[in-house]
């Protein structure tokens, strides 16, 4: 029975062991670029937003977002970089703006030619669409603070990272918004091998104004955000990404013949995961 007893010991501490050792093993986090590759994504947000001016509440309303998002991987170059063409279809509801207790039903479609290098950062976005200025400049912001880069060596279990952009407002003062990302875990995910990432951080979003809006808006978006990535090291993806974002906005628009001041507020709780991945054969 001894020799049973220690034998038992001996394989529970070596199983131990392996567990620890598979815990503290180390990746490497990068997209794996396939030209002819297709993911689709599915994205459901839930937001509640509030608009006051002159201590008034002007807008309050709370609505839900799904959004289809496809993705088509093509010219890989040697680096590994490549460009993604996105297709975003979003369905929501939003008060009518002839009558705020209407609810309108309404369907956007956007495409974008994303050039994206292996650790996450979005180099150039090419706009296909007719977009004003004023939404070009806030995508590319989102793109270029809110995207994670990932590090350029192996990473475990417990070690993080953290990236900063530096922001320069109209008035010349100059912000510098950052996120944090923890390593967390190992954990499969829809039967994809991930590191599970967590995140939290700050994004700092000026407003540039559009010369085609009559209304003048100007303004800033202080962001901050939390979340868990699901990133498939093997076949190098996100395969969900979950998020709780509070915009603060402080902005001015041309009312009534002059600029007046208003403020935004939208709490937001967003899930985006992965229903398709195919490869070419």
């Amino acid at each position: 029975m001894k020799k049973i007893t220690a034998a038992i010991l001996i394989l529970f501490c070596f199983s131990l062991i392996i567990s620890c050792d598979q815990d503290q093993k180390s990746i490497m986090l990068s997209y794996k670029y396939i030209s002819g590759t297709k993911l689709a994504y599915e994205q459901v947000l839930s937001r509640k937003v509030i608009v006051t001016e002159n201590d008034s509440i002007i807008k309050d309303y709370t609505t839900t977002v799904t959004a289809s998002v496809i993705q088509e991987i093509s010219d890989v170059l040697d680096d590994g970089s490549a460009t993604i063409k996105e297709i975003d279809t979003w369905y929501f509801e939003t008060p009518s703006k002839d009558d705020s207790t209407k609810i309108e039903k309404k369907e956007m479609t956007r495409e974008l030619m994303l050039k994206a290098q292996p650790n996450g950062k979005i180099y150039d976005i090419i706009f296909t669409d007719d977009e004003d200025v004023a939404t070009k400049e806030y995508i590319k912001n989102i793109y270029e603070q809110g995207m994670p880069e990932f590090p350029s060596d192996k990473i475990s279990p417990g070690q993080s990272w953290t990236q900063s952009t530096k922001v320069i407002l109209a008035d010349g003062t100059t912000m510098e918004p950052s996120t944090t990302y923890i390593f967390r875990e190992f954990k499969k995910e829809k039967g994809y091998n991930c590191a599970v990432i967590d995140c939290e951080g700050t994004l700092v979003i000026p407003l540039v104004p559009d010369p085609n809006d009559t209304t003048m808006r100007t303004g800033i978006d202080n962001i901050t955000t939390t979340g868990t990535i699901y990133f498939a090291y093997e076949e190098g993806m996100t395969v969900l990404l979950k998020e709780h974002w509070t915009i603060n906005g402080k902005r001015k628009r041309l009312h009534e013949g002059k600029m007046a001041e208003y403020f935004v507020t939208v709490d937001t709780e967003s899930e985006y995961r992965l229903t398709k991945y195919e490869t070419p054969k």
